[in-house]
């Protein structure tokens, strides 16, 4: 049987899932360090393959777009995870249009409470409730 180990390797990668020793089984048993292809293996780039590989990297960067335009430091993306979504962004036109659409919402919402002031009766209330939630958590 062949070794697929390194496939382990590829989409534990992908989905960024850490990949521990003992993790991938093996007739030779649990190997160390990180599983990649065997440098004799050539993998062809079938459709099925392709696809597959799209999908687990879209998956990636789905999960990480609205932090990348969010841009928040209290929860910032690594520098190795920017530049791989920037690399994704510029090659898939899904994702793309998808990291577009939020800024677009960003956009019109901006606009919204620049244009549309907050009641302060409205505030009032909205306060008095929290006040009242934290007071019962507390007691």
């Amino acid at each position: 049987m062949e070794d697929i180990s390194w496939l382990t390797g590829f989409v534990a990668d992908l989905l960024d899932i850490p990949v521990g020793v003992g993790d991938v089984p093996s007739e030779s048993g649990p190997q160390p360090g990180p599983q990649t292809s065997p440098p004799h293996l050539t993998i062809p780039e079938e459709p099925m393959i392709s696809a597959t590989r799209t999908m687990l990297t879209c998956h990636w960067s789905a999960r990480r777009i609205q932090r990348y335009l969010d841009a928040d430091p209290a929860a910032p993306l690594p520098p190795e995870q920017v530049h791989r979504l920037e690399s994704h962004l510029k090659t898939c036109e899904k994702c793309a249009a998808t990291a577009e659409d939020y800024r677009r919402l960003r956009r019109a919402l901006l606009l919204f409470a620049q244009r549309h002031a907050l009641d302060p009766a409205v505030l009032a209330r909205v306060r008095a409730r929290a006040e009242q939630l934290l007071s019962q958590d507390a007691g």
